[in-house]
């Protein structure tokens, strides 16, 4: 079974993973210079959903954060934050896949229990969770700093595979 998670914003990232953790990857968000390559976006989902069908029956598990705009929001923002929300819904739709949809503050309890609401404390619970995997090494941009979207993605990819177990589902 693949887990895939889904940080939809702009700057958000796509993150895949097998139910033992042992092939993981992330990317950031495909963009044409600063808005969506769609095309890009339908790749990168297609070539995991293809992963998952050469090495199982089951399609991936897709969890991506639901997002929406805030009361404090302009009009304008809140009409443009949605656009990689809804992008990312029409081409899972287009892959045939459902995405759970979970708000932050729900996989945000599950996953980060006792870890102080701070992205770089965020960062070095996973990298505890991942220790020792390559994959650690992707989360820092080229000056140090984390990349928020993929440490989400990697979250939420873990929250699928998580709950998945948790609930008692097989692959079959």
């Amino acid at each position: 079974m693949i887990f895939v998670g889904i940080d939809p914003g702009l700057h958000g990232a796509i993150a895949w993973m097998d139910g033992e953790r042992k092939a993981i990857g992330v990317v950031d968000c495909p963009l044409d210079g600063t808005e969506y390559d769609f095309a890009k976006m339908a790749d990168v989902l297609r070539r995991v959903n293809d992963i998952s069908e050469c090495r199982l029956p089951a399609p991936p598990t897709v969890t991506m954060e639901a997002v929406h705009a805030l009361p404090t929001d302009g009009k304008c923002s809140a009409f443009s934050f949605g656009r990689g929300y809804g992008a990312w819904l029409g081409i899972c739709g287009a892959l045939w896949l459902t995405p759970n949809l979970v708000a932050p503050q729900t996989w945000k309890r599950t996953m980060l229990a006792g870890v102080a609401n701070d992205k770089r404390a965020e960062g070095v619970a996973l990298k505890k969770r991942f220790q020792g995997h390559p994959v650690c090494s992707e989360l820092h941009g080229p000056r140090g700093g984390l990349r928020d979207g993929r440490v989400d993605a990697l979250f939420l990819a873990e929250y699928g595979r998580v709950t998945w177990k948790l609930s008692g589902k097989r692959a079959d």
